[in-house]
């Protein structure tokens, strides 16, 4: 596949498929020929985290129940195909437009996932980063969600405290170590109580979210839930026998 540039994108994205620039006449933001080969995450899914499986099994190798701060996650892309250069060009190259396409299908898998919520979160980006970057992907993604999903977004509470190194860098403990005391609330009392929603780009190992979620839980949160544009499977633990 050739990428746009993101300036191009941009320009094309409402009359164009998002991955070939063929004219479209819907809303899909794809045409029918790569929405057919989309890799939705719609299979069988990890239990609790809402990643992919294969086998029989109900949950990844990274999941044990009963040892996460939040209640589950879900996500709406597997990570394979034309997502990997879609997600690419929206968190580092500035295809901010990117945020509502994945967005509207973030806001069908929440539909199905027929959840009750009270309020929205993004997970944050700390201060060194967001800089780098010029925006957070995450909270763009959270706006056009919750406009869709007609959800109240809570701005500029969960923040991050901690400089990180890009967790796809990591493996899973490393993730776990460096992400330690890492986010922060600057006012808990709105979460007392209430059910919410974490939004994010990418979910690997369920590490930020897990933090985060306990972060929220501190602050007497009723209950967690995690949905990520895209749930990636982690290639460290590639071989490990699953449960």
């Amino acid at each position: 596949m050739s990428l746009f540039t993101p300036t191009q994108l941009f320009d094309a994205h409402k009359f164009t498929c998002a991955v070939c620039n063929k004219d479209i006449f819907d809303e899909k933001y794809f045409c029918q020929n790569c929405f057919n080969t989309l890799p939705f995450n719609n299979a069988k899914t990890c239990k609790l985290c809402g990643s992919k499986l294969v086998g029989e099994n109900d949950y990844c190798a990274h999941c044990k129940p009963g040892r996460s701060f939040y209640e589950k996650a879900f996500s709406s892309f597997d990570y394979d195909g034309d997502i990997i250069s879609l997600m690419y060009a929206f968190k580092y190259g500035n295809a901010k437009f990117l945020a509502e396409v994945f967005a509207k299908y973030m806001a069908n898998t929440y539909l199905n996932a027929d959840l009750k919520v009270d309020m929205v979160v993004a997970a944050p980006l700390s201060v060194k980063s967001l800089l780098k970057r010029g925006y957070n992907q995450s909270l763009l993604l959270a706006q056009s969600f919750c406009n869709l999903a007609n959800l109240p977004l809570i701005k500029d509470n969960l923040i991050k405290i901690k400089d990180t190194v890009q967790q796809e860098k990591l493996n899973n403990y490393e993730r776990r170590k460096s992400l330690m005391g890492a986010f922060a609330l600057t006012e808990g009392k709105v979460f007392e109580n209430k059910i919410i929603i974490v939004i994010d780009d990418v979910k690997t190992t369920g590490t930020t979210l897990n933090r985060i979620a306990k972060t929220l839980k501190k602050a007497k949160a009723k209950r967690v839930y995690g949905l990520t544009a895209v749930s990636s499977r982690d290639k460290t633990i590639t071989g490990t026998k699953r449960r």
